[in-house]
């Protein structure tokens, strides 16, 4: 898949836990690749996400089946980064299944950078997301 081709939406949550011990996305950010822009960044309450998600669209997060649980929603197309970066796909003869990795690990190791430690941190969690799935959809096209 060129990237040009790929049409994906990073998105993360700001989670609350509610008194029955479920947890309830109170906001949503999150981040899409344009071509003009490099990213679009967008917060916003969780009944405007749906409109964003059409059956083509691909979902991108970390630990995205947490923020899917939290916002009571499914979709079909999902990158979840954590699934993603937890195997060793170096060619050393298999693949070899490791722990899940954080997201900051995952910015220092893979985009060379830090993440901020601030509260509502969300924002930059989608941005993030987005940039690890292109580096990795990157890598892929360069050694086809």
């Amino acid at each position: 898949m060129g990237l040009y081709l790929f049409r994906g939406i990073a998105i993360c949550c700001e989670k609350v836990l509610c008194e029955n011990n479920t947890q309830a996305a109170v906001r949503v950010a999150a981040s899409s690749r344009t071509s003009i822009t490099g990213h679009h960044r967008l917060v916003f309450p969780q009944d405007k996400l749906l409109g964003l998600f059409h059956m083509q669209t691909i979902m991108v997060g970390h630990l995205l089946n947490s923020d899917l649980k939290a916002l009571k929603m499914d979709h079909a197309r999902v990158i979840d980064t954590s699934l993603v970066f937890n195997y060793d796909l170096s060619g050393g003869g298999g693949i070899e299944k490791l722990p899940r990795p954080s997201l900051d690990h995952l910015c220092k190791s893979v985009l060379g950078y830090e993440m901020k430690k601030s509260p509502g941190r969300c924002v930059d969690e989608a941005v993030a997301t987005m940039k690890l799935v292109l580096a990795i959809l990157t890598h892929l096209c360069s050694t086809a």
